[in-house]
Protein backbone atom coordinates (compact mmCIF):
# COMPACT_ATOMS: atom_id res chain seq x y z
CA UNK A 1 0.00 0.00 0.00
CA UNK A 2 1.20 3.41 -0.11
CA UNK A 3 2.61 3.87 3.56
CA UNK A 4 2.22 7.51 3.01
CA UNK A 5 1.88 9.93 5.80
CA UNK A 6 -1.93 10.13 6.99
CA UNK A 7 -3.33 13.71 6.53
CA UNK A 8 -5.05 13.02 9.59
CA UNK A 9 -8.89 13.05 8.31
CA UNK A 10 -9.87 9.54 8.22
CA UNK A 11 -11.80 9.16 5.00
CA UNK A 12 -9.07 10.57 2.81
CA UNK A 13 -6.14 8.65 4.62
CA UNK A 14 -8.63 5.61 4.11
CA UNK A 15 -9.46 6.17 0.11
CA UNK A 16 -5.47 6.67 -0.19
CA UNK A 17 -4.53 3.85 1.42
CA UNK A 18 -7.32 1.66 -1.13
CA UNK A 19 -6.59 3.62 -3.66
CA UNK A 20 -2.52 2.73 -3.40
CA UNK A 21 -3.97 -1.03 -3.04
CA UNK A 22 -6.09 -0.77 -6.61
CA UNK A 23 -2.99 0.62 -8.47
CA UNK A 24 -1.24 -2.19 -7.13
CA UNK A 25 -4.15 -4.32 -8.18
CA UNK A 26 -4.20 -2.96 -11.44
CA UNK A 27 -0.62 -4.34 -12.65
CA UNK A 28 -1.79 -8.02 -14.73
CA UNK A 29 1.10 -9.43 -13.33
CA UNK A 30 0.77 -8.98 -9.38
CA UNK A 31 -3.12 -9.69 -9.71
CA UNK A 32 -2.27 -12.99 -11.54
CA UNK A 33 0.43 -14.10 -8.85
CA UNK A 34 -2.05 -13.16 -5.70
CA UNK A 35 -4.77 -15.16 -7.38
CA UNK A 36 -2.18 -18.54 -7.62
CA UNK A 37 -0.94 -17.53 -4.07
CA UNK A 38 -4.70 -17.51 -2.84
CA UNK A 39 -5.57 -20.81 -4.62
CA UNK A 40 -2.31 -22.54 -3.69
CA UNK A 41 -1.79 -21.56 0.04
CA UNK A 42 -5.04 -24.06 0.63
CA UNK A 43 -2.84 -27.06 -0.50
CA UNK A 44 1.23 -26.01 0.50
CA UNK A 45 1.53 -24.93 4.44
CA UNK A 46 4.87 -22.80 2.91
CA UNK A 47 2.12 -20.73 0.17
CA UNK A 48 0.23 -20.50 3.50
CA UNK A 49 2.60 -18.41 5.41
CA UNK A 50 3.36 -16.31 2.42
CA UNK A 51 -0.09 -15.54 2.22
CA UNK A 52 -0.40 -14.78 5.81
CA UNK A 53 2.44 -12.32 5.67
CA UNK A 54 1.15 -10.76 2.29
CA UNK A 55 -2.51 -10.01 4.22
CA UNK A 56 -0.66 -9.23 7.48
CA UNK A 57 1.80 -6.13 5.38
CA UNK A 58 -1.10 -5.25 3.30
CA UNK A 59 -3.79 -4.69 6.25
CA UNK A 60 -0.86 -3.28 8.80
CA UNK A 61 -1.60 0.53 7.19
CA UNK A 62 -5.44 0.08 7.42
CA UNK A 63 -5.39 -1.10 10.72
CA UNK A 64 -3.01 1.90 11.96
CA UNK A 65 -5.74 4.03 9.87
CA UNK A 66 -8.27 2.70 11.99
CA UNK A 67 -6.47 2.87 15.30
CA UNK A 68 -5.64 6.94 14.92
CA UNK A 69 -9.80 7.27 13.94
CA UNK A 70 -10.42 5.53 17.07
CA UNK A 71 -7.84 7.62 18.52
CA UNK A 72 -8.81 10.97 17.13
CA UNK A 73 -13.02 10.25 18.04
CA UNK A 74 -14.08 9.61 14.49
CA UNK A 75 -14.48 5.79 14.58
CA UNK A 76 -16.14 4.27 18.00
CA UNK A 77 -13.83 2.69 20.28
CA UNK A 78 -15.16 -0.53 20.14
CA UNK A 79 -14.93 -0.98 16.44
CA UNK A 80 -13.74 -4.53 15.92
CA UNK A 81 -10.37 -3.56 13.76
CA UNK A 82 -10.58 -6.86 12.21
CA UNK A 83 -14.32 -6.66 10.18
CA UNK A 84 -13.42 -3.41 9.65
CA UNK A 85 -10.11 -4.10 7.57
CA UNK A 86 -12.16 -7.02 6.17
CA UNK A 87 -15.44 -4.81 5.21
CA UNK A 88 -12.57 -2.12 3.43
CA UNK A 89 -10.35 -4.77 1.83
CA UNK A 90 -13.20 -7.30 0.94
CA UNK A 91 -14.71 -5.44 -1.88
CA UNK A 92 -11.40 -4.59 -3.73
CA UNK A 93 -9.98 -7.73 -3.56
CA UNK A 94 -13.46 -9.31 -4.43
CA UNK A 95 -13.78 -7.15 -7.61
CA UNK A 96 -10.11 -7.42 -8.79
CA UNK A 97 -9.26 -10.83 -8.16
CA UNK A 98 -12.24 -12.81 -8.15
CA UNK A 99 -14.58 -11.30 -10.53
CA UNK A 100 -11.34 -10.13 -12.73
CA UNK A 101 -13.67 -6.32 -13.07
CA UNK A 102 -11.10 -3.05 -12.98
CA UNK A 103 -11.10 -1.06 -10.36
CA UNK A 104 -11.39 2.86 -10.69
CA UNK A 105 -11.12 5.62 -7.85
CA UNK A 106 -14.58 6.01 -7.55
CA UNK A 107 -15.39 2.34 -6.77
CA UNK A 108 -12.49 2.88 -3.80
CA UNK A 109 -14.62 6.52 -2.61
CA UNK A 110 -17.58 3.89 -2.98
CA UNK A 111 -16.01 1.67 -0.13
CA UNK A 112 -14.72 3.95 1.97
CA UNK A 113 -18.02 5.94 2.03
CA UNK A 114 -20.24 2.94 2.68
CA UNK A 115 -17.79 2.02 5.06
CA UNK A 116 -17.96 4.88 6.99
CA UNK A 117 -21.83 5.15 6.65
CA UNK A 118 -22.18 1.99 9.06
CA UNK A 119 -23.99 2.12 11.46
CA UNK A 120 -21.47 0.73 14.21
CA UNK A 121 -18.61 3.03 12.79
CA UNK A 122 -20.31 6.18 13.13
CA UNK A 123 -18.59 8.32 16.05
CA UNK A 124 -19.80 8.04 19.48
Amino acid sequence: MSHRQPVGRLREDLVAELDALRRQLGLPALAGVLAVLIERSLHDPELARVKRSVVSEVSRVLRQRLHDGIGAGALPPALDVDLAIARLLGPILYRRLASGESLSRPVVVAVVDAFLLQDDVAPP
